[in-house]
């Protein structure tokens, strides 16, 4: 599967990366949220790997996505991302 990244420019494609195993492709993600998301949009913040949610399973990654709601606890967080 080709991955498209949207630019200003059109769509470019993604340059393949091998990775030995879904470990090291989790910790690649986790240690660069930024290469989950566009250009100019906000920030995503890494908190947990392996998280177990009753009666759905085990989320592989969990991220904050630092949205516009407007909190003091919550603009604090996303400033320093």
């Amino acid at each position: 599967m080709t991955i498209l990244i949207h630019t200003a420019d059109g769509p470019v494609s993604a340059k393949p990366v091998h990775f030995e195993d879904w470990a090291e492709l989790e910790k690649v993600s986790a240690s660069k949220p930024d290469l989950l998301i566009s250009p100019g949009d906000l920030p995503l913040a890494f908190v947990a790997r392996q998280v177990d949610l009753p009666e759905a399973g085990v989320l592989d990654l969990l991220f904050y996505h630092c949205d516009r709601v407007t909190s003091r606890r919550r603009s604090q967080a996303c400033a320093k991302w």
